[in-house]
């Protein structure tokens, strides 16, 4: 947002905008750009049956970003049509509006045809009046098939890794296992070795054939805040909130990953937090 402006802590949109310092994690304004950057790679990679889910992920990602935000919506609705230069309603949680099939009029999405989901129209008169020209063009939707076979990382991070923290893979196709995990990594390594955050903090790169791990030259100020005096605050509060695991998420989600579950295990009294990720590869 620098162009527009938004430069200094004192900003009215400061809380939003600014990472304090090299250290800290990336800004909510960073997340909230991967996430919508990620819906629209999954778009672009054919893993949406038509328009319709892929609008519906993209309104109902700006609803709960509204939601959580405390201050106006304006800058959200902004960077949110900057990206995907898509128009919105003028309401409190601004939908998608697209143009009607038949009349041309900008509509909400909810009225689409049920086969190819990427025709949409005012009302059941449009439908009718625009379905002689719409058939001639009308397939049937359909995502690509690689979602089925993702390939799945996982980050691990916590008290058992310290400061470091290792990236597995595996490919639930065995076949062409190593062609696709290694192309990965190669990919992975390169992203990882120019990234602004991780270049200059502190972390060494280690690969080999199944995994890569970001080895810490130096030790993170891991001191308890005031968060952390609250007799609910977890270990898993801290280890999840590294400024490397938060750069790492940023990343991935820019990539087209998709989310899966963050799942906390305990070995020998030593936990371990792991992110998994899928990769439509």
């Amino acid at each position: 947002m620098k162009k527009q402006g938004i430069m200094s802590k004192t900003d009215q949109y400061a809380e939003f905008t600014y990472r304090p310092n090299a250290t800290s994690p990336p800004s909510m304004q960073e997340f909230y750009e991967s996430v919508i950057n990620g819906i629209i790679k999954r778009f672009q990679l054919g893993l949406y049956q038509g328009e319709y889910p892929y609008y519906n992920e993209l309104q109902s990602c700006l609803h709960e970003f509204i939601r959580l935000m405390n201050f106006k919506s304006e800058i959200l609705v902004e960077v949110f049509q900057s990206i995907t230069n898509l128009n919105l309603s003028k309401e409190t949680f601004p939908n998608v509006v697209v143009p009607c099939a038949s009349c041309g009029m900008f509509i909400y999405i909810v009225q689409h045809c049920t086969i190819c989901y990427s025709a949409f129209y005012c009302d059941k008169t449009c439908l009718k009046n625009g379905r002689q020209k719409h058939e001639s063009e009308c397939q049937q939707a359909k995502m690509t098939p690689s979602i089925i076979y993702p390939l799945q990382v996982e980050i691990h991070c916590g008290s058992s890794l310290g400061d470091d923290v290792k990236i597995y893979f595996q490919h639930e196709r065995k076949l062409s296992l190593l062609y696709r995990g290694q192309k990965f990594l190669n990919s992975m390594y390169k992203i990882l070795l120019k990234n602004r955050w991780l270049k200059n903090n502190g972390y060494n790169i280690i690969e080999n054939e199944t995994s890569i791990q970001l080895q810490s030259t130096k030790k993170i100020d891991m001191k308890p805040t005031e968060d952390q005096g609250d007799p609910n605050y977890s270990d898993e509060d801290l280890y999840l909130k590294m400024p490397c695991v938060q750069e790492i998420k940023v990343i991935f989600l820019n990539q087209g990953a998709i989310l899966q579950d963050i799942i906390k295990e305990t070995y020998n009294l030593q936990t371990n937090f792991i992110h998994i990720y899928y990769f439509p590869i």
